[in-house]
């Protein structure tokens, strides 16, 4: 567990991310003394925002933002847990689970949100913006980590694409005869 000291943002970085908990999670990070970064991974609609994201967050040396990559080629290793730092908007709120969540959890990351009130609930599944500080959810996140692996490989199994499909099970109708 001693190398697992970064968090990872995979996805579009754009304005539904909270800049300002992106700043938190680097500071609390900092003062643990370890050397752990906040990786933003993905890509940007416009080069401006890169640029605006990049200057708001010129003052956290531990913080990353890397353009597009595979997610087999980030050094997950050394994560300690995936997160979803977005902003406070209306269709955020309304997200039940994010469509990169599977994967993160595919590959053994436990998931640190914010904003989504009707995420979907489990002990892997933290929460940024409840009344633990930051501090603790990644206490809480190392204390767990080893212990969540089964719950997280059970979870994926059980909720793959096959299942999704089957709970559709919608009649097409290709032919015309309606």
């Amino acid at each position: 567990m001693d190398r697992r000291i970064n968090l990872l943002f995979w996805g579009h970085i754009d304005t539904v991310l909270d800049l300002d908990m992106v700043r938190q999670l680097a500071k609390s990070l900092q003062a643990e003394g370890k050397g752990g970064k906040v990786l933003l991974v993905g890509p940007t609609e416009h080069a401006r925002r890169r640029i605006s994201i990049v200057s708001a967050l010129r003052t956290e040396v531990n913080v990353e933002i890397l353009g597009r990559t595979n997610l087999e080629d980030l050094a997950l290793d050394t994560m300690l847990a995936a997160i979803l730092p977005h902003s406070n908007l209306e269709w955020i709120r309304a997200i039940t689970l994010a469509n990169k969540s599977m994967q993160l959890l595919a590959h053994g990351l436990p998931l640190m949100i914010s904003a989504m009130p009707d995420y979907l609930k489990m002990p892997f599944i933290l929460r940024l913006d409840a009344s633990e500080s930051i501090g603790e959810v990644l206490a809480r996140c190392r204390n767990g980590f080893l212990s969540w692996q089964g719950a997280m490989r059970e979870f994926v199994d059980a909720n793959g694409p096959a299942s999704r499909l089957q709970a559709l099970d919608i009649p097409t109708v290709l032919s015309g005869d309606v």
